[in-house]
């Protein structure tokens, strides 16, 4: 010890007053340090015998390895193409690519080649995330290998091991894919250590239950409602109202159904229309629990409109359909004709916008690109919203025609099918004149390149004429561009290889 603090305190005062004499040598190294004239020399010459009369001798511990060899595999070994391919996607670090490589070979009932292995394990010590995408594809040798190094034993834990002793990101990942596989299991799971959860955790676990919610998991999110903590009432009562069966929102249709009308009249001229009238009927105590207000908070609103403004805000819109037997394009010209209702139609825009439906979003588009329709008090990105909620031909229409006032990127993100040959030109010609000139931002760079999910593949014979010449406007431009056609040359090597 003293004689490291004497080196550095030589390195950082100057060699003009150091001695290696005071260095704490052994005697049949001490000679070898004082041989050269140069004080520098010696000091250095110093530092590495101190190193070597350290180190020498030591006794490294000792591990067991266990002398058996990894057990036969049960499924085969994926192609050579397909490991070629995934030794690309690690190397550049596509993990989207890797997501679907992962889940691609699992299906195909295939495994990792061996040489992979290190790799993929080291990954999945800190991307918790793939470790339930990297379990099922390493197979028997995997598993022996994980028992050398303790940071891959990950690989090693059962099903209860980690929900019950896991990370806080590992148990919501392995959740979610259990969710995926399993929705049934998954809530039984949950169920299990639900009492025992922290009031975050909770709401995190509830919000997995989003993917492939159904109405088997009604009961459950029923007793959630009574949660000590607010915020996981309010993401319980967000799922339940997603579910058009169940008893939450039944009961709120059935508030909100009496106060609207709907009558068959005839016009002047003897043809049948459909009329939809506002009613004020009595209020029930029965939805105080939830948060819906009996007094107008809104001086446009009566105390009974604004009740009516609340409720259809939460109900499916759908049941809208079905109750006054009209498609939802027929209940928005009905609405916009009556002055008491014209303003649920800002109330509807959200329930659309909330429960993602597709017809409505359609027709609502339809009305607002017609001018009739001017919501007030809406979400301010509604539009992107609602544009990301339309069916894909109705997108591929909005788009073509400029429709709405919105980011050329924003809008191609949002157009998240696969797109025709002639569809994924006129994109990426009209992002070339839009963009490749002033240059990319370094967030949008990963942005373009992310459009490989939507891209037919067609377009890598004409991937040229999208890479202009070099120049330093454009170098950010054919970056983008080159990323962009290497993950789509590989997302559909990947389609081809398994």
């Amino acid at each position: 010890m003293k004689a490291l603090e004497t080196l550095l305190k030589t390195a950082l005062l100057g060699t003009a007053r150091s001695s290696v004499s005071s260095l704490e040598l052994s005697a049949s190294l001490k000679p070898l340090a004082e041989a050269d004239t140069e004080i520098e020399d010696k000091v250095l010459k110093a530092a590495s015998l101190l190193f070597i009369q350290k180190e020498g001798g030591k006794v490294f511990s000792k591990k067991w390895f266990p002398t058996t060899q990894a057990p036969a595999e049960t499924f085969a070994y994926c192609s050579q193409s397909a490991s070629r391919l995934l030794k690309e996607i690690l190397n550049k670090q596509y993990y989207e690519l890797l997501r679907k490589w992962l889940i691609k070979c699992e299906e195909a009932q295939l495994l990792v080649q061996p040489e992979h292995l290190p790799q993929l394990l080291a990954l999945g010590r800190n991307l918790l995330a793939f470790r339930p995408l990297i379990k099922p594809v390493v197979g028997e040798r995997g598993k022996w290998l994980a028992a050398f190094n303790k940071d891959w034993q990950y690989l090693l834990s059962s099903e209860t091991d980690i929900w019950e002793l896991g990370k806080a990101e590992e148990r919501k990942s392995f959740l979610a894919s259990l969710r995926k596989k399993h929705p049934q299991h998954a809530l039984e799971v949950l169920t299990s250590s639900w009492k025992s959860e922290a009031a975050d955790a909770r709401v995190a676990f509830l919000e997995i239950l989003k993917q492939g919610l159904s109405i088997q998991d009604a009961l459950f999110l029923e007793s959630a409602l009574a949660d000590k903590s607010k915020k996981v009432r309010a993401t319980a009562f967000n799922l339940l109202i997603r579910l058009k069966d169940s008893a939450l929102t039944t009961q709120l249709f059935e508030a909100a159904a009496p106060m609207l009308l709907k009558k068959n009249e005839k016009s002047f001229i003897g043809l049948k229309k459909t009329a939809i009238s506002f009613q004020k009927v009595a209020m029930g105590t029965q939805l105080d629990v939830y948060g819906i207000s009996k007094e107008s908070l809104d001086k446009k609103f009566s105390d009974e409109a604004y009740y009516l403004y609340q409720l259809i805000e939460l109900i499916h819109p759908s049941l809208w359909t079905s109750y006054f037997g009209m498609d939802a394009g027929e209940v928005v010209q009905v609405f916009l004709k009556e002055k008491e209702l014209k303003p649920m139609l800002t109330a509807l825009l959200e329930a659309t916008i909330f429960h993602e439906d597709e017809e409505w979003a359609g027709a609502l588009s339809d009305t607002l690109k017609s001018g009739k329709l001017k919501p007030t008090n809406a979400d301010p990105d509604f539009r992107i919203k609602l544009f990301g909620i339309l069916s894909p031909e109705d997108k591929l229409r909005y788009f073509q025609s400029e429709a709405f006032h919105m980011s050329l990127l924003d809008s191609l993100e949002l157009c998240n099918f696969k797109w025709t040959a002639t569809f994924s030109k006129k994109a990426l010609s009209l992002l070339y004149k839009q963009v490749a000139e002033r240059g990319l931002h370094p967030y949008e760079r990963e942005r373009v390149s992310e459009l490989y999910k939507y891209i037919n593949p067609s377009i890598l014979a004409e991937k040229e004429s999208y890479l202009p010449p070099e120049n330093e406007n454009k170098a950010t431009w054919r970056e983008a561009m080159d990323q962009l056609f290497t993950k789509l040359e590989m997302n559909t090597g990947i389609e081809e290889v398994f």
